[in-house]
């Protein structure tokens, strides 16, 4: 059963770059462009400066690591709910939980710390 779990969360994972990326396609067909240009925003993708481009790249890395955030948390949410009590199963599940925790807490704060060393420099 583990292994099926494994398999489903690693498909998730897998096919979770293409919802990412799908905001980015077809901007016109799908109203995006207009509303964009309303909000004062730029219709270029990667920019046009090495800045711009290296801020869209970190973006996008960001909006992965949430992804995967959100896939590990819900991987020790269901091993937690399907442990029936067994103290073992609940407490990996908790580990779980909890270096997902750490992480996206320490991805946070490496992007927090970045931005403001960027805006102090710049």
């Amino acid at each position: 059963m583990s292994k099926k779990i494994f398999f489903l969360v690693m498909l998730i994972l897998i096919l979770a770059p293409g919802v990412v990326f799908a905001a980015n396609y077809g901007p016109k067909e799908t109203g995006l462009e207009a509303t964009g240009q309303a909000a004062g925003l730029s219709s270029e993708l990667m920019g046009t400066t090495p800045e711009a481009f290296v801020g869209n790249i970190i973006k996008v890395v960001l909006s992965l690591i949430g992804v995967i955030f959100l896939g590990l948390m819900l991987y020790g949410g269901f091993r937690w709910m399907t442990a029936h009590g067994e103290p073992k199963l609940v407490e990996h599940a908790k580990d779980t939980i909890q270096a997902a925790a750490i992480g996206i807490i320490i991805v946070s704060a490496a992007y927090a710390i970045t931005y403001f060393v960027i805006k102090s420099l710049t």
